[in-house]
């Protein structure tokens, strides 16, 4: 070997095995073992002094290489961000506005390959009554960005609104390249919108509520004059059939009042706690009934009791409009399938899901849109009110849930309410006191109400069942009554009325009286009445409008138990 021949010498077996170790080392580095090292020996000769100089030189390049792996670490690090970040970034010709370079997320939202993006231009992805504006702003960008919002449209058809920044990139003092970043706004104007549409039914419940607790006023002096017309006519008396007919006809109104209550959320509940599935099967009936001969109605119900606190009746009402709405969107016949089921939201909450799936015509974007404000509709004029879906919003809201709706045209519609799932599934309701005689023995009632028609009624209804009644039209006037005595053994008070309404009435009255029974009246009680209350013994809620008789029975029932200390 020419490394066994220096100055032309043989050289000793320990210098040839020390240039053995260091050729070695030559070749290892040259390999890219940076990490190999020679050992100098106590010599200090030229071989030692190679030995040394290789050992820097593999400590060197051993310190470059760690250098540019951390380097090509922090690249690839910096390429994925840029290619993945929740912003879209994209570089266009400041003249020709065509890609020259975007990034994975502004392809991917496109729904397009990034080879298919490139040498396009920006404004071939704009809604078309967007591109003027945008063209303007970058056609003016210089070094300070510009900033604004425009609609993507992608290759899906979906528009997307984003807000952007665009600034100028220079070559030699000329503007060469914008550079663009942009994000999706899309969650936030969904947001946006849902607020907006949270406020309007807010406003339009507020003005529903106010209309239908006058309108309950008035019908409940129309049910109650028409009932006692109606008992003074026998049985073959013509107007006897045209009492029936504003008897129904009010109690129709009752209805149309009861859902203009829910859609802004102001009807008083009376929950109990009741199985869904359940209330469902027993409902099946009537809603094949509505549905008809030409849809089938399919039922998937969880195997599982769903215990879910709410007022029966806007259940059952939940159900009906879910089911005409079905209906409407099938005239040619098909199926609508009722889906119960249960998710796990946030923070370990169970909520009930009722699902709605037909399969009818479905509903364009536009319309979906505002499927669920009160009074739209796309049916013919007389065909439909518009409430529908809005009672349903108000009711789930009402109980503690929400409600949502997709649909595509042709494809039909799937309505989602979901529920949260209650602890028990026993009914709250009460059973009442049976009826032993419904006439009264001369018992003090002391009647209260702000609007003149209904108090009379009242006052009627009572005094003509055998009690011995004190009418006061708000909270002041019964306050002053009470305390002038006699003892009253039943208080009938409206629940909203000017300055004290019925809530704080009673509870002023039962400091001195704590057995007094109450019976609560009102169409529309908003959040004047606590429901503890109703579940405090001796009170009942009747809601207007109401029969005469309904109130003379329900006082009945209070005076009864109250004397024979019967629990209710």
């Amino acid at each position: 070997m020419v490394a066994r021949a220096v100055g032309g010498g043989v050289l000793s077996n320990d210098r040839d095995q020390r240039l053995d170790a260091l050729a070695s080392l030559v070749l290892r580095l040259a390999g890219g073992e940076y990490s190999a090292r020679g050992h100098p020996t106590p010599a200090r000769d030229e071989i030692d002094a190679l030995t040394v100089g290789l050992n820097m030189l593999a400590e060197t390049l051993q310190m470059e290489r760690r250098a540019r792996e951390v380097a090509e670490g922090l690249l690839r690090d910096s390429v994925h961000a840029y290619e993945h970040a929740p912003a879209m970034f994209c570089s266009v010709d400041f003249g020709s506005l065509r890609l020259v370079k975007c990034n994975a997320t502004f392809a991917d939202t496109l729904g397009l390959p990034k080879d298919g993006l490139l040498d396009r231009c920006l404004l071939d992805f704009l809604a078309a009554e967007e591109r003027p504006g945008l063209a303007d702003t970058l056609e003016a960008v210089g070094e300070t960005p510009s900033m604004g919002d425009s609609v993507l449209i992608g290759a899906d058809g979906r528009s997307r609104p984003v807000l952007f920044s665009a600034s100028a990139v220079s070559d030699v003092g000329r503007v060469d390249r914008i550079r663009i970043i942009l994000r999706d706004i899309s969650a936030e104007r969904s947001l946006e919108e849902q607020l907006r549409q949270a406020q309007k039914m807010e406003a339009v419940g507020r003005l529903a509520s106010g209309v239908a607790h006058d309108f309950n006023n008035m019908l409940t002096v129309v049910l109650g004059a028409v009932e006692r017309l109606h008992v003074t006519l026998d049985d073959a008396h013509p107007g006897r059939e045209q009492t029936e007919l504003i008897h129904d006809a009010t109690m129709g109104a009752a209805g149309l009042t009861r859902q203009l209550l829910a859609l802004g959320r102001s009807d008083l509940a009376t929950p109990g706690v009741y199985d869904l599935n359940t209330m469902i099967i027993d409902s099946k009936a009537l809603l094949e009934r509505t549905l008809g001969e030409q849809i089938v109605l399919e039922l998937d119900l969880h195997p599982e009791s769903l215990p879910l606190q709410i007022d029966p009746t806007h259940l059952t009402q939940v159900l009906l409009n879910l089911t005409l709405n079905a209906r409407d969107a099938m005239p040619e016949g098909g199926s609508l399938r009722l889906r119960t089921e249960t998710e796990h939201a946030e923070a370990g909450i169970v909520r009930i899901v009722l699902s709605a799936t037909d399969t009818g015509i479905g509903m364009a974007e536009n319309v979906l849109q505002h499927a669920i404000e009160p009074f739209f509709t796309t049916k013919e004029v007389s065909k439909g009110s518009g409430l529908g879906l809005a009672v349903c919003y108000g009711i789930a809201r009402q109980a503690g849930g929400t409600l949502e709706l997709s649909s595509r045209p042709g494809q039909g519609t799937t309505i989602r309410v979901r529920l949260p799932l209650a602890d028990r599934a026993v009914s709250l309701s009460r059973e009442p006191v049976p009826f032993i005689d419904l006439a009264g023995s001369g018992e003090r009632l002391l009647v209260v109400d702000d609007s003149e028609g209904v108090r009379d009624l009242m006052d009627v209804a009572l005094s003509s069942a055998g009690y011995e009644v004190t009418p006061a039209g708000d909270g002041d006037e019964a306050l002053a009554a009470f305390l002038e005595g006699p003892a009253f053994e039943l208080l009938v008070t409206d629940v909203v009325m000017p300055g004290m309404d019925g809530p704080e009435l009673a509870q002023t009255l039962w400091r001195d009286n704590p057995d007094l029974a109450v019976i609560f009246v009102s169409g529309y009680a908003g959040d004047r009445l606590d429901e503890s209350l109703l579940e405090r013994p001796g009170v009942r809620f009747l809601r207007k409008p109401f029969r005469a008789s309904m109130l003379a029975n329900l006082a009945h029932e209070l005076l009864v138990a109250s004397d024979t200390q019967t629990p209710v």
